[in-house]
């Protein structure tokens, strides 16, 4: 399967399957890897870091506006508290 061009948002990227998640899609070639999280999440190489509170609205509408149309895919680890 042919892996070129893909992007996935990793919502929850500071908590363990997140991070995890994140690590792993920004170690593939031809995959663009973005964390997103309220905390600010360890580093990872080749991925890209949003600071976004899953609960506010329009920060997310926001986060859409500035990266959804590149995204393809969508893994969704964050804890609903």
């Amino acid at each position: 399967m042919d892996q070129a061009g893909r992007s996935v948002l990793v919502a929850g990227a500071s908590g363990l399957v997140g991070q995890a998640a994140l690590r792993r899609f920004a170690s593939l070639e031809g995959w663009t890897a973005i964390g997103v999280s309220r905390r600010r999440p360890p580093e990872v190489a080749g991925a890209r870091i949003e600071l976004v509170d899953l609960d506010d609205e329009a920060a997310c509408a926001q986060l859409i506006d500035r990266v959804g149309a590149d995204v393809t895919h969508l893994v969704y680890a964050a804890q609903y508290e």
